[in-house]
């Protein structure tokens, strides 16, 4: 058989064909260079500018302005940490050359080199990649070959936690690239060696640093001396690393998941921390001055293995900082336990919602995220999405269709309600992952919901007609118009509210904004408390029923029915009172940014920029899937703020003040106020005499006014500078 030419070698044979053109086609210019320096005018230039500032040019915009990395910093660019000084040895050729050893540690030594990986542990699970923090100690690479018990357990244990949380945080699927790097890059993580044995391990490693301690405190004090002290300190890691081990290997196996174990092992570990803390100081410590900063220790040894994200300097936690964030992770990792109290769709949100507010790990938001969804889509591995989904929508305002009592028996209308329920299994499974993300990704997430939240509103919307129909033709008085829509509706007016908190907190809005933002939250919340209203009268309406159907002979599943209304009505009631609360602070917000733009305080963006319109739109762009009945665009908002009545600033202020001072009064009357009624009470209080004192026409000679956010994320508190 002829074998055919490959395209190289038929190149090979045809060279001179591309060299038969006219040389006189290729005319050689000499480039013409006309160089000066601007390094005297561009720093006289950029003493203009202040921190934060961009300069805008023709050619030179955002995208140039993120694209100018600067190459060659150490920080940002890992292959400059230069490597040419010395020879890089890999694990087995520095123990042949004698820079590494396997055995004959002091306890001093291994102390230090647990406490180092320890710190490495912490730097990757603050999102650095595992070549630039855990296998820059050598011994991690191979750790069968260490003769030290107490330094190999606790290397295969610290190999078996990367797996174990890498398989936790994989199944999640919470996680960001600036997260969370998964990429192992072929490093070996003690798979040949069971979960069980590792555990084992640690235990026989403690035993016999036990009988050392033993044999030292049967001797004299004096030949005791300091390493009875050091092998105690050396007893405690092992203690605290068998604790930690067991609770991450209690999360993994969700499918026979003891709480009441886990939260055992974690208090045991927090415990112990303390101990750690106050004995970081006993074990060797780190000399960046050397090649080997610690026995074992190379942040040259993986240089050529870079993550693939950009390849930035990583920098080891210190030993101290590396416990501090262990101690809240532990926290995080109890409080998290909670989660499984919560009955209610409603509540399980409710509790995401608050745990995303502390910004947790990346850790501690994938094990939430495994005890909601840990068996095929089931909440807490038990109840369909279906039936948490109807069980909310009966709390929620009592639909006629899903109610403990009522007309619609038929085969059509449970037809109806299950495709609804099903329709809405996709929207609501995304929105607990959604808070499953960090911060910034959270936010882009419950924009691309509000896409989905628009569909299952006309589904609801369709749902509701059908059911409505069938309740008339049943001759029943009641009726099912806004029934599912409403509860879909509210969640998704939640979603928004959420979407624009975030936009605060992520310090995404200018000052110049705050006026049209503030108004439109002022919009939400009047749509929200219009819901809330609605499923009260729809739960007034489900307890005349009980009372009706149900007689003395019931009487116990009676009260537990209708003590279910009052407690839903007393919810939606308090709900309210904190979005009345909520919307009379964006009022005067709104009134105190009039009052200021009048006396010249706000400044505003060059319009060779952009417009407020467009600005406006591309804020709320995402908000035009859900239909409100009620339009809400650019339109709108600018014919009704011009009908109002123009006022001085002095008039400004002092509606301001008043519409402060209705926050304070809403708020007072929540029975348990918890840290976000707190919150916004303090804001309400100092914002209501800033007002005050602005109305009486004291802060006419200040030139500039202060939004500080420190207090509540979303709503400032005012100052003027």
């Amino acid at each position: 058989m002829q074998q055919q030419p490959t395209a190289d070698h038929q190149a090979e044979q045809q060279p001179a064909k591309r060299c038969e053109q006219p040389k006189q086609q290729y005319k050689h210019q000499e480039p013409i260079y006309n160089w000066f320096d601007v390094k005297e005018d561009f720093w006289k230039s950029s003493q203009g500018l202040n921190l934060g500032e961009l300069v805008h040019d023709n050619l030179f915009g955002l995208f140039e302005a993120m694209s100018a990395i600067e190459i060659m910093d150490p920080k940002m660019d890992a292959g400059m940490v230069c490597n040419r000084k010395r020879q890089v040895l890999q694990f087995q050729e520095a123990i042949t050359a004698g820079k590494v050893k396997i055995k004959d540690f002091s306890v001093k030594e291994v102390l230090g080199i647990i406490d180092e990986l320890t710190s490495c542990f912490v730097t990757w699970l603050d999102g650095q990649s595992l070549v630039q923090s855990i296998f820059i100690c050598m011994y991690c690479h191979d750790p069968y070959i260490i003769e030290d018990v107490v330094l190999k357990a606790t290397c295969l244990a610290i190999l078996k936690m990367v797996d174990i949380i890498r398989n936790i945080i994989m199944k999640a699927k919470v996680f960001e690239e600036e997260d969370f790097q998964p990429m192992t890059y072929n490093f070996k993580l003690a798979n040949d060696i069971s979960e069980h044995r590792v555990s084992g391990m640690l235990k026989e490693a403690e035993v016999d640093v036990a009988k050392k301690i033993k044999v030292l405190q049967s001797e004299s004090i004096e030949k005791a001396g300091e390493e009875l002290d050091l092998l105690k300190v050396l007893r405690t890691r092992l203690k605290f690393f068998q604790s930690f081990y067991a609770s991450l290997l209690a999360f993994e196996k969700t499918e026979s998941l003891e709480l009441n174990k886990c939260k055992d092992h974690l208090e045991a570990a927090k415990l112990i921390l303390n101990d750690i803390k106050a004995t970081l100081s006993y074990g060797l410590p780190a000399d960046k001055t050397k090649e080997y900063y610690m026995p074992g220790f190379d942040p040259l040894v993986n240089q050529r293995l870079l993550p693939p994200s950009f390849p930035r300097q990583a920098d080891v936690f210190p030993r101290e900082k590396a416990i501090d964030y262990l101690e809240l992770l532990i926290g995080r990792m109890s409080a998290l336990c909670s989660v499984m109290e919560c009955t209610t769709l409603h509540m399980i949100l409710e509790f995401l919602c608050d745990f995303s507010k502390n910004v947790p790990c990346v850790l501690s938001r994938s094990l939430l995220q495994s005890l909601i969804f840990h068996t095929n889509y089931k909440i807490f591995g038990k109840h369909a999405l279906t039936d948490v989904i109807r069980d909310s929508i009966k709390l929620f305002n009592g639909s006629p269709s899903i109610a403990d009592f009522t007309e619609l028996t038929n085969p059509e209308a449970k037809t109806v309600v299950q495709e609804f329920l099903l329709k809405a299994v996709k929207p609501m499974s995304f929105l607990i992952e959604a808070y499953g993300h960090n911060r910034a990704r959270q936010r882009e997430r419950l924009a691309a919901l509000l896409e989905e939240l628009g569909l299952l509103q006309q589904e609801a919307y369709r749902a509701d007609q059908s059911l409505h129909q069938m309740l008339i033709n049943t001759g029943s008085k009641r009726q099912h118009l806004f029934c599912f829509e409403s509860w879909v509706l509210y969640h998704a007016l939640s979603v928004m509210i959420q979407h624009v908190f975030l936009g605060f907190e992520l310090d995404l809005f200018n000052p110049h904004e705050f006026h049209y933002v503030y108004w439109y939250l002022d919009y939400l919340f009047a749509w929200v408390n219009n819901c809330l209203h609605r499923a009260e009268m729809l739960l007034g309406v489900q307890e005349q029923i009980i009372e009706k159907k149900l007689g003395k002979k019931e009487k116990k599943k009676r009260k537990e029915l209708l003590t279910a209304c009052s407690d839903q009505i007393k919810e939606h009631k308090s709900l309210r009172l904190i979005f009345n609360g909520m919307k009379d602070i964006c009022l005067g917000n709104i009134k105190a940014y009039e009052g200021f733009d009048t006396d010249g305080k706000v400044k505003h963006p060059e319009v060779f920029f952009d417009t407020e319109k467009i600005r406006f739109e591309h804020r709320f762009v995402s908000y035009s899937y859900i239909d409100t009945r009620q339009e809400n665009a650019y339109k709108e908002y600018k014919d009704l703020t011009a009908l109002q009545e123009a006022l001085s600033s002095e008039e400004c202020y002092s509606q301001a003040m008043i519409y402060f001072q209705r926050a304070m009064e809403s708020i007072q009357y929540i029975v348990s106020l918890d840290i976000e009624g707190e919150r916004l009470m303090k804001v309400a209080k100092k914002n209501f005499i800033v007002m005050k004192i602005a109305a009486s026409g004291h802060t006419m000679n200040r030139k500039y006014v202060g939004w500080d956010f420190s207090v509540h994320h979303s709503y400032p508190v005012i100052q003027f500078k």
